[in-house]
C-alpha cells in the first residue's frame, strides 16, 4: 500500500508540487530558517503521500439537481 501511494499517481501537479517544495528545502537552508524547514518537510510528506487538505473529500461542491433530473 505505501510502495502503491509512493510509485503511482505523478501527475503534473505531484511534480510541481515537488519543486516548490525542493525550492522551499533550498531556501531555509540558505537563510538557516528552522521554521520553515519544517513547514517544507511537511509539504514533503503530503507530496510523497499523495495527500491534501481535502483527503476525503470533504471540500467538494456539491452537485445542484436540476428540475429535469429530479424528474427522472
Amino acid at each position: 500500500m505505501i510502495k502503491t501511494a509512493l510509485l503511482q499517481g505523478w501527475t503534473f501537479m505531484r511534480w510541481l508540487r515537488v519543486a516548490i517544495v525542493i525550492v522551499m528545502l533550498i531556501q531555509t537552508y540558505i537563510s538557516h530558517d528552522g521554521f520553515y524547514a519544517v513547514i517544507a518537510i511537511f509539504f514533503l510528506f503530503q507530496v510523497f503521500s499523495n495527500q491534501g487538505f481535502c483527503g476525503n473529500s470533504s471540500c467538494s461542491i456539491p452537485v445542484n439537481k436540476t428540475k429535469s433530473d429530479s424528474q427522472n
